[in-house]
């Protein structure tokens, strides 16, 4: 009795679960999203949550570059005139990786385990009207999209992971032609740019 008792509520839960999903019935796809929200650079445009201000805009620099590098991350565009450093992106922690700490909330932590995502990280500074210097952090996640391989046979089991036979082509459900793997922005990492604020603080100090 007992257990029948559990099977139905386990039941008359996971039905409400899918109740509630808002796109059911509406005929659009789990996976969809805006065109412009899968870019880096709207997310770039997106106002920053995290602002570091100093008194000299050569400490401040150097302190954005070493906070980056403690993290890992190798330095790609430094535009020392428009105040801009960025780093290369960078493969997100997997959860062996506890050296690492570039993912430090545990939820992200599950994802970039089961996905490979990988995140840059960007410093915008700017001298502000009372004449200090302004870096503001920001952290762009993406995730990787690759076509999948059929596995039925042993053969193909083998070569699961090699690469793809010269000349292979792949399409979406469109039709379009696509590469073989591909990066999509999918946001920014709010507790990374604050943790990285506040170790750039601490350098200034």
């Amino acid at each position: 009795m007992r257990r029948l008792a559990l099977t139905t509520l386990a039941s008359l839960l996971l039905a409400g679960c899918v109740n509630s999903n808002p796109r059911a019935g509406s005929g659009n796809s789990v996976t969809a999203v805006k065109p412009e929200t899968a870019t880096i650079q709207y997310w770039v445009d997106q106002p920053a949550s995290t602002v570091i201000t100093a008194d000299d805009y050569d400490k401040l620099w150097k302190a954005c570059d070493h906070v980056a590098i403690s993290y890992l991350f190798a330095i790609d565009r430094t535009d020392y005139r428009e105040g801009v450093l960025t780093t290369k992106p960078l493969i997100s922690k997997y959860f062996t990786e506890f050296w690492r700490n570039d993912v430090p909330y545990s939820e992200d932590l599950a994802q970039s385990s089961i996905a490979t995502y990988r995140r840059t990280i960007r410093f915008e500074i700017q001298k502000t009207d009372a004449g200090q210097f302004e870096a503001a952090v920001k952290v762009i996640i993406e995730r990787s999209s690759a076509f999948e391989r059929r596995v039925t046979t042993a053969i193909q089991y083998r070569d699961a992971f090699g690469a793809f036979p010269p000349g292979t082509e792949f399409y979406d459900d469109e039709g379009v032609r696509q590469s073989q793997q591909s990066w999509y922005a999918v946001g920014r990492d709010k507790v990374l740019e604050a943790q990285i604020g506040r170790k750039i603080q601490n350098a200034l100090r």
